[in-house]
């Protein structure tokens, strides 16, 4: 006779309805399996929450579920939002288990929910008839742009739910469809090759951003995908029309053909390429060590790199490279570490980027790492040479060879900033929104 479906199972079904894979778990001795889940071991609720946010954060396509962390409270973490900070709801009756995993993003592109799991009994029978639930709000119905708006000065604004939905390709439909420019938040580096006639550079890191893209002065703004907490303020003069990422190719079908862009990017663009040219000696080297980083992964690698001068350069947009760049909206440690460990799991090539001195919490990812034989490099800006000179990319070979798991030190100095501070104004990003 079969054993009949515990609560556990219910909840793990739940999970992976929501596209979850597997399962950071502090919680010492957890009183019941979650069949169908991959479920990682790890020393603390520090750790498994970094790891479940990274998790959540980096997923794209049609994986793109939420990164779970198991607690060693009973807290049931469900995250694509590092760094967030939330209350846990308290759930005592299994029947709520569906709607509260299905809920757990109510549409939001980022975010995090927790449930208090303490007061039930996972080894309890699951109540009958209680199955996973699909709530989703996003619209099922295309916005059409009216041919109309082809006389307005146009902006698309897209952030990281475009690159989640795997609807980056369209953003460049979008584009030659409308003659409308484009602009990213960080979450969004890369969805535009730099050389299209339509970037005009990433927003949300300083504080000129919006003006120098020419964003402030756009009669129409058209935003996918943005995660609020790193989208720059708007004016309330500025129209704006929000649209799902799947609207981006389809939404100016039925318009004119729009005349050929003539190139010359934005006035942020420029900026940018006049300082890629000139200031290297000016910036301390973080501009040749940007580059060169950008540079070491191949396409469907991931460069990640923690809020601070990393996560500045890296998502600035300076330079075209193969691999995807993940930063962080909200200040989290560890961020860059436990990115770099997930996409490990899966086999993806990656590298983590940080500032000195190197966190407690980075290092426990690295041991972590090392526990698993997992290969985990993380390069930290403006730390001291460690074990001679040589050039970045062959010191992290050598990194690679040796075993895999280095923190590499890379002596830039780190003031080296101020040059993007005189060029586009202090960093705006990850205060606001420090959760």
């Amino acid at each position: 006779m079969p054993t009949p479906p515990t609560v556990a199972d219910l909840l793990a079904r739940c999970l992976l309805a929501q596209g979850a894979r597997r399962v950071f778990c502090s919680w010492a001795h957890p009183p019941a399996p979650l069949p169908g889940l991959d479920v990682i071991e790890v020393p603390s609720d520090a750790l498994a929450t970094v790891l479940a946010d990274a998790d959540g954060r980096s997923v794209t396509g049609d994986a793109a579920g939420p990164g779970v962390a198991l607690l060693s409270d009973a807290r049931l973490r469900l995250t694509s939002q590092p760094g967030l900070v939330v209350e846990a709801h308290p759930v005592a009756d299994p029947s709520e288990l569906p709607l509260l995993v299905a809920g757990w993003s109510l549409g939001e592109v980022l975010t995090a929910s927790e449930i208090d799991l303490g007061g039930l009994d996972l080894t309890a029978p699951a109540p009958e008839g209680v199955e996973p639930l699909d709530v989703s709000a996003a619209s099922d119905q295309l916005v059409a742009l009216s041919p109309s708006l082809a006389g307005f000065s146009m902006v698309l604004l897209v952030g990281p739910g475009v690159v989640r939905a795997g609807q980056a390709p369209a953003v460049a439909e979008a584009a030659r469809r409308t003659g409308a420019g484009v602009v990213a938040t960080p979450g969004a580096v890369g969805v535009l090759p730099l050389d299209d006639p339509a970037w005009l550079g990433v927003v949300g890191l300083q504080a000129d951003d919006a003006v120098r893209s020419g964003l402030a002065d756009a009669e129409l703004v058209v935003t996918a995908g943005i995660d609020p907490a790193e989208a720059p303020p708007l004016a309330d003069t500025v129209q704006v029309l929000e649209v799902e990422p799947w609207h981006l190719a389809l939404m100016a079908r039925h318009w004119p053909e729009v005349a050929e862009r003539a190139p010359g990017g934005s006035d942020l663009t420029r900026v940018l390429a006049s300082l890629v040219d000139h200031a290297s000696d000016a910036a301390g080297g973080l501009v040749a060590t940007s580059a060169e980083t950008l540079g070491l992964l191949p396409v469907g690698g991931v460069v990640a790199a923690d809020a601070g001068p990393a996560g500045l350069w890296l998502a600035r947009g300076l330079f075209p490279g193969a691999a995807t760049v993940v930063v962080p909206a909200r200040p989290c440690d560890g961020f860059a570490a436990a990115t770099a460990f997930v996409a490990a799991l899966d086999d993806r090539p990656a590298l983590a980027v940080t500032a000195a001195p190197v966190t407690d919490l980075t290092r426990a990812v690295v041991d972590l790492a090392a526990e698993r034989d997992l290969p985990l490099v993380v390069e930290v800006w403006g730390g001291a040479p460690a074990g001679g000179d040589g050039r970045l990319v062959d010191r992290l070979e050598e990194a690679a060879r040796s075993g895999g798991r280095s923190c590499a030190a890379v002596p830039v100095d780190l003031s080296g900033s101020e040059v993007l501070v005189e060029a586009l104004g202090p960093v705006s990003a990850w205060r606001e929104h420090g959760g």
